[in-house]
């Protein structure tokens, strides 16, 4: 009795691991789709609470995310927070003639002190962003000009300045606190990092959450349609997984040629050839050479009929017929759906800052040659 033959197409997975590769897909997607949702309620959550801290009704609490008030200086600081950003600017000149200029930053310094924000209550809350990562969001409304080729901006959180900081907020040590002593120093209110960062703005901070929030529910609505664009490769081994079927059809002979690129590079190709009992339609599929050379010249048979090779079938997806009994997934094709997720979380985490100068390298570009400098110098007082 001739024995059925069981290969599976040129560059295919086995069966086992194109089932957890499948899992894999789908699972990644669901979890950037999930990643979305998530951003998108803790941007909602923390809009909320940003905009709240602006109203002076809203009293200071312990573990408080948000504290809203004029800025002060600390005792013996001449800044509160400042960031300085130097640039280069490079002219391009077009092959027509056209002529535009580019400042690229090269450097950026934060220098960040502890101050303090007068709370409506007319409570003092010290902020203390030492060893952390501060973002400052302000205008770069300083400029130091004097060459044509580098300049510097900066913004400065300056006293008298209504703002708005994001850490947390505790009972602890106050330097400048006066009334009763707290672990051997006086009791104030003191906002440390959040996760290790302190935001200070001094625009609306709950806009840059807000913003964040939109841009995560338009992602809720755009991934799965990137991602049904990334899985689209694997459609058919999808379709074989779920609903294919193991059948038997009748091995009609090993097959091999050549072909040749515009560049004269030979490549061979191996194949088996079945074909299908209830249609009687005849199917060539590519195989690689090792399993080639398993195959027998030609159908064989016996008593019970010619020799027979399992096949993968879909009946409402012809096209998904397929070599070897189980589900098979063409590694090329995994890589591809693979490259479109790597898009879509590219995608993702593109939604996830509200971009301006303090979350980006800052370069600007603008027509004409590099302008004169203007001469203007910090203020360094």
């Amino acid at each position: 009795m001739l024995e059925t033959i069981n290969v599976y197409a040129d560059n295919h997975l086995a069966p086992g691991l194109t089932r957890l590769a499948l899992l894999a897909l789908d699972t990644t997607l669901l979890a950037l789709w999930f990643y979305c949702l998530v951003q998108l309620l803790l941007a909602r959550s923390a809009a909320r609470a940003a905009n709240a801290a602006h109203d002076p009704a809203t009293p200071l609490e312990e573990g408080a995310r948000f504290v809203a008030g004029t800025v002060e200086l600390a005792r013996h600081e001449r800044i509160a927070v400042r960031v300085t950003i130097k640039q280069v600017g490079v002219e391009h000149h077009g092959s027509k003639g056209s002529v535009n200029h580019r400042w690229t930053e090269t450097s950026r310094d934060t220098e960040a002190r502890p101050f303090y924000l007068r709370h409506a209550s007319g409570a003092r809350v010290r902020v203390e962003p030492a060893n952390s990562q501060v973002l400052l969001v302000d205008a770069l409304d300083q400029e130091h000009w004097t060459s044509t080729h580098t300049r510097q901006r900066r913004a400065v959180l300056s006293a008298g300045e209504r703002a708005i900081v994001e850490g947390e907020l505790v009972r602890g040590p106050d330097p400048e606190a006066s009334g009763e002593g707290y672990r051997g120093s006086a009791a104030g209110w003191v906002l440390r990092p959040r996760d290790g960062a302190v935001n200070i703005s001094a625009e609306d901070l709950g806009r840059r959450h807000t913003l964040r929030g939109r841009a995560f529910f338009k992602a809720l609505f755009i991934v799965p349609v990137l991602g049904a664009l990334a899985l689209l490769p694997t459609l058919t081994a999808h379709a074989r997984l779920v609903a294919g079927q193991d059948t038997l059809a009748d091995y009609v002979q090993r097959a091999t040629w050549t072909t040749r690129n515009n560049k004269g590079h030979v490549t061979h190709h191996y194949a088996a050839r079945f074909a299908l009992r209830d249609t009687g339609e005849t199917h060539t599929i590519e195989v690689d050479r090792s399993d080639y050379e398993s195959l027998p010249d030609s159908r064989g048979f016996n008593e019970e009929g010619p020799q027979t090779i399992w096949v993968r079938r879909v009946p409402s997806m012809p096209v998904a017929l397929c070599l070897g009994a189980g589900a098979t997934l063409s590694a090329w094709l995994l890589a591809l759906s693979a490259l479109g997720l790597g898009g879509v979380g590219y995608f993702v985490w593109k939604r996830h800052t509200y971009r301006r100068w303090y979350e980006r390298t800052l370069v600007e570009s603008h027509s004409g040659h590099l302008p004169e400098p203007s001469m203007r110098t910090f203020d360094e007082r």
